[in-house]
């Protein structure tokens, strides 16, 4: 009797620990879901729709500096970062002058924060004019949604930006003098949420 009591109850407790789940209060998408099947997901998209009144020059202007393909994904990454290479000062930020891009800061770029710079990128990047003959890029935006990725390289000073994308190379201008939104929007992400990466 004892061993059969004995077997009974570790009959139970065996199909109890195959059954059992994890349940999570945090909500991070793995509650009550069988153990061993807590396989990492990728980051959810997140889509944004810039609202902006372009002229058809400046819709043209856009198309060739920034590629439909380029912008679908800005708009819909699972991931969106900004590194940049700053010095913080009192009064902001300032650059180093030299040749070479090494990122000294990194931060993610949110939600909320993600239509507004991506609706002055847009904007700025429509306007562009001839550019200058400088390239000392402080500031690189990399959107990733599975494994398509695009990376941009900014230099402010010259109002230009390079970059990589599904479908290749493309590069693009500033206007000159114009009022410098999107640099303030990365330049505050990157002291407001910005951490050490060298």
């Amino acid at each position: 009797m004892r061993r059969s009591i004995t077997s009974f109850t570790i009959i139970i407790f065996a199909v109890g620990c195959t059954t059992s789940s994890v349940s999570n209060p945090a909500g991070d998408g793995y509650e009550n879901r069988p153990v061993g099947s807590l396989a990492s997901s990728s980051p959810t998209p997140v889509v944004v729709s810039p609202a902006i009144q372009l002229t058809k020059r400046q819709e043209r202007k856009l198309e060739s500096s920034l590629p439909k393909d380029v912008r679908k994904l800005l708009e819909s990454a699972s991931e969106l970062t900004l590194q940049g290479e700053i010095v913080r000062t009192v009064n902001g930020v300032e650059y180093p002058v030299k040749e070479s891009f090494e990122p000294n800061t990194a931060a993610d770029i949110t939600t909320p924060d993600r239509k507004e710079i991506l609706e002055a990128f847009y904007i700025e990047a429509s306007n562009g004019e001839e550019p200058s003959v400088c390239w000392r890029p402080h500031h690189k935006v990399t959107a990733r949604s599975g494994n398509a990725v695009v990376e941009i390289e900014i230099c402010f000073a010259c109002g230009r930006f390079k970059g990589t994308g599904p479908s290749g190379e493309f590069s693009g201008t500033f206007a000159h003098g114009d009022s410098p939104k999107c640099e303030k929007l990365l330049n505050k992400i990157l002291v407001d949420q910005g951490r050490s990466i060298r």
